[in-house]
């Protein structure tokens, strides 16, 4: 396997499988630990899962979306231009035009590399990881209600 092969190598099932032991580790201990707790104590794991849970989201999709954009400024210089701004004083790139992000990470351009295809793949399944973490949210907060 060569250098590129491994930067462009998918990291979502291990996050799927971190998300998800995330989860069971939270219901563990609120079922166990805090099954006889106050609701307050309650909720204060819930905020800690929240705040961990949310940081961790957060640094994922920067790190993904860091991953893209850095490929795109080594292979493709002019597409990674037009999707970022050139401030004065800090250079070209530091700022992103996010609605052209958004249309570049959903249209079929590729720009003929599969690179590129790989890493936009890897962004939406990312993006679907988060959309479930998002539908589940209200199971783990009616858990703490009962």
């Amino acid at each position: 396997m060569d250098d590129r092969e491994t930067r462009l190598k998918s990291r979502i099932r291990l996050y799927w499988i971190l998300w998800s032991i995330s989860v069971a580790v939270f219901f563990l201990v609120r079922f166990t630990a805090f099954l006889s707790t106050t609701q307050d104590a309650r909720f204060g794991l819930l905020a800690v899962f929240t705040i961990l849970l949310t940081a961790g989201f957060l640094a994922l999709h920067v790190h993904e979306y860091q991953r893209l954009l850095y490929y795109l400024k080594a292979n493709h210089r002019q597409m990674w231009e037009y999707l970022t701004f050139n401030v004065p004083i800090l250079g070209h790139g530091h700022i992103t035009n996010s609605g052209r992000i958004q249309k570049f990470l959903f249209s079929r351009e590729d720009l003929g590399d599969p690179g590129v295809a790989f890493l936009k793949s890897n962004y939406k399944r990312l993006l679907l990881l988060s959309l479930a973490a998002l539908l589940v949210y209200p199971c783990i907060v009616l858990s703490c209600v009962v």
